[in-house]
């Protein structure tokens, strides 16, 4: 039968998050969870959300959205009613569009629409409401400054990033008290504008947010946050950059940085170059985060090769090629050029896909996932905080008879 896409997955299962029809627990090696009949990687993104307790699968253009595990609503099951319609006037671009989720270690809390005026949220019901966020101190107006990303950190701490609706070189921030406060329209308790910046992501670690702006023509990167835990912004408060202003990264300052992503205590950023460099930080945390955090300590030792604590560490991938990145709770995956996944870190929950013999932390690259049907390679790569997910999809300069 013909398809498109296949979506393997390897870790913590016992919300049935990747696959509810497998009894136990945890999937210690990797195992197809899905098959997408449509899929284009230059527009689709095949696991638009993946948490601590669900996964989202998303169809061609994100219609047809499938939900595993437990929502933010309590129940298993979400409602979907595909790409919600335009309701007014402004352009429509041609490419298909993205739904951005959000969420927290409960499950999913909603998506951003796709035109960045709009967000819907999920209802006790499991189905999704449309919300149009008017805030008393108008930084929220759809009209003068339209959503570009929300993210929800572990202290409940919720930030928004807009844009000026006429000049997207005027992003703003805005840090809320909580989930709740930003859907009654509650004043900020932090705002910065960003002139002469656009904002390209914001991720959500379990204390801080980590900003991946556009700056002189290159990707930088600034962080803020709570300043108990400075190790998560990756770099050292003063008082000339507290932890709560968003403030550059000097360990990386004038690197040109692609990509960021974020786990609960740990942060990843991929260097835009024909060879990237991998940068990591992280933190260990007191009760009630978690008792064993030996596979973390283990993890950012494993990288910490000089033996200096320092605010960023340049991670030693052995030759390997990067092409992208995913960070879990404790441990960090990467998809090389070559269409190979490599993991470092905890396989206590399987999310390394290594086996049942192969428990505890690695703090060597360990090869996890590889195709081995030529024609075929890994696309997408995804981490839920115990597991990883990877998209195969066809190379199209493959022809082959099988399409099976």
């Amino acid at each position: 039968m013909p398809w498109a896409a296949k979506i393997y997955a390897a870790g913590f299962n016992a919300h049935g998050q990747l696959n509810p029809l497998v009894k136990p627990a945890n999937l210690d090696e990797f195992e197809q969870i899905a098959v997408l009949d449509e899929y284009e990687p230059r527009w689709d993104a095949a696991i638009p959300c993946a948490l601590w307790s669900c996964t989202i699968i998303a169809g061609h253009k994100n219609r047809n959205l499938v939900h595993l595990g437990v929502s933010g609503a309590g129940n298993k099951e979400i409602i979907f009613d595909g790409m919600p319609e335009r309701t007014d006037s402004l352009p429509v671009p041609d490419a298909p569009l993205r739904l951005e989720f959000f969420g927290d270690v409960s499950g999913v809390k909603g998506y951003m629409g796709p035109w960045s005026t709009d967000i819907y949220t999920l209802q006790p019901d499991g189905t999704f409401k449309h919300r149009s966020l008017i805030s008393t101190e108008h930084y929220l107006s759809p009209k003068e400054n339209p959503i570009i990303d929300i993210a929800i950190a572990g202290n409940e701490r919720v930030c928004v990033a807009t844009r000026h609706a006429n000049d997207e070189f005027m992003p703003s921030i805005h840090v809320l008290a909580n989930f709740s406060s930003l859907l009654d329209g509650s004043a900020p308790i932090y705002s910065q504008a960003f002139p002469f910046t656009s904002i390209v992501s914001l991720s959500a670690s379990a204390t801080s947010f980590t900003v991946l702006a556009s700056m002189d023509a290159r990707g930088q990167v600034l962080s803020f946050g709570d300043a108990r835990y400075s190790a998560l912004l990756g770099r050292t408060p003063s008082n000339e950059s507290p932890a709560s202003v968003p403030t550059k990264l000097s360990a990386i300052e004038g690197v040109r940085i692609e990509k960021i992503v974020a786990g609960n205590k740990l942060v990843a950023a991929i260097e835009d170059s024909e060879d990237p460099a991998l940068y990591l930080w992280g933190h260990t945390f007191p009760e009630p985060f978690r008792k064993d955090e030996s596979g973390l300590v283990q993890l950012l030792n494993a990288v910490n090769e000089t033996g200096q604590v320092e605010d960023v560490q340049l991670v030693d991938c052995n030759d390997l090629h990067i092409r992208d990145v995913a960070v879990g709770e404790e441990h960090v995956a990467i998809l090389t050029i070559d269409g190979e996944v490599w993991g470092l870190g905890s396989n206590e929950y399987g999310q390394l896909g290594l086996g049942k013999e192969t428990k505890g932390t690695h703090g060597k690259w360990v090869k996890c996932f590889e195709t081995t049907k030529k024609g075929k390679t890994v696309v997408e790569l995804v981490a839920a905080p115990f597991a990883t997910i990877c998209v195969v999809a066809k190379d199209e300069a493959y022809v082959e008879e099988d399409d099976d």
